[in-house]
């Protein structure tokens, strides 16, 4: 499902583990919540240059240590994918 509706808008997703350094720019990154009460279920935050910028989670008090980052590209850049609005 995730791969269809990417390829609607004309996007592909690479993950890349961390441990040798950061993607350049915002990404979706997994980790470990220090807040939710089950920490190992999964937790995402939005991150810049490797740094947490957005955290989801309205009580959140921090995250542990980043696990991969999901970077999204276009397919086509000369392309747009459908349009929700």
């Amino acid at each position: 499902i995730l791969e269809r509706w990417l390829q609607q808008r004309n996007l592909g997703l690479f993950i890349v583990k961390a441990g040798s350094g950061h993607p350049p720019g915002i990404h979706i990154a997994a980790c470990n919540s220090t807040t939710l009460p089950k920490p190992d279920d999964g937790h995402v935050v939005v991150v810049r240059d490797g740094s947490v910028i957005h955290d989801p989670n309205p009580r959140a008090k921090g995250v542990g240590p980043l696990e991969e980052y999901w970077v999204f590209v276009a397919l086509n850049p000369k392309e747009r994918g459908v349009n929700d609005a």
